[in-house]
Order: structure tokens, then sequence, then C-alpha cells
């Protein structure tokens, strides 16, 4: 299949992922952080920022969250979802370039830090900052699970549909 220009495939696979993210962060796992949960939104941002750049990694995670958030009756946390994870998606898929196991990690970790750091802001301002440590520790095991999901994945992915390169936009764009 011929991926270099195929408008439909660069329109479809962001449509996708948006719907994978949504998915994903629907489905609640228990946890000790401050909402009580954490999801598995992480893996699907990190793969596709990953495997198909910052923008569709940025699309994936703003829209995706944000929608999860609406769908999921926690609105108020749209708006900050929208940035937080956009940016989170965007960082991982501009740092990580080549395919290259450690920048994948290094990508995924800065992306990580991005959420934590965001959404440690969001719940001072929205709930207070007594809270704020009970959700670090809750982002932290979902960076940390979403990032091996997302480390395993990517490279599984790689190995077995090499021509998924070529729907990668931005930095380490293979032509």
């Amino acid at each position: 299949m011929d991926t270099k220009g195929s408008t439909r495939g660069h329109l479809v696979i962001p449509g996708l992922l948006i719907v994978g993210t949504l998915a994903a962060t629907a489905v609640r796992i228990p946890a000790t952080s401050f909402r009580g949960y954490f999801h598995l939104g992480e893996a699907i941002i990190f793969t596709a920022a990953l495997l198909f750049g910052p923008l569709t990694g940025a699309i994936a995670g703003s829209v995706g969250s944000a929608l999860a958030d609406l769908v999921l009756g926690v609105p108020v946390w749209a708006p900050f979802s929208f940035v937080i994870k956009g940016f989170e998606g965007f960082v991982v898929g501009f740092l990580s370039g080549q395919a290259e196991p450690r920048r994948d990690v290094a990508a995924m970790a800065a992306g990580g830090l991005v959420m934590i750091a965001g959404y440690a802001v969001a719940v001072a301002f929205i709930e207070g900052p007594r809270i704020v440590p009970r959700e670090v520790a809750g982002d932290l095991g979902q960076v940390l699970v979403g990032g091996i999901i997302a480390f395993l994945v990517t490279n599984a992915v790689r190995r077995a549909y090499p021509e998924v390169a070529g729907y990668r936009e931005g930095p380490g764009k293979r032509r």
C-alpha cells in the first residue's frame, strides 16, 4: 500500500486515534489518585505521537481526552484536558524523532512530566493544593503504565508494518 500522499490515511488515522483515546480514557482502573482511578488514555496518546508525530499526538490527546471528560460527565476538566493532553502528545511526537528506543522513552518521560505538572496546577486551581500529592501519584502511575504499553505496541507496529513510517509528520518523518 502506498502511504505517501494518502490524504485518506492522514484524515482517518487521527480520527481513529481520537476515538481510541476516548475509549481508553473511559475505562477506569481503581487507584489512589485524587479521582480514585486511572486510565489507559496515555498509552494511546503516546502511541499516536510516537508513530505519527506531534500533530497527530496533539490531536489525539486534546480532542480525545476533552471528549472523554464530556462523555464521562466531568465537563469542568475538558478545557484543561484539551490543553494539557494536547501539549503532552505534541511534546512526545516532537521529541521522539527517528524511532530510536531511548529517544522514545525520553520523549514519553517529557510528555508525562507535562501531563503531571499540568494536572497538578489544574487540581490546585479547581480543588485546592492539598489534593495535588494524590493527583501526582495517580498521574505518575498512569504515565508509567501508559508508557510501557505504548513502548511495546509502538515497537511491535514498527516491526510488523514498517510502511506506517510514511504517515509520520514533523521531526523524524521518514520518506
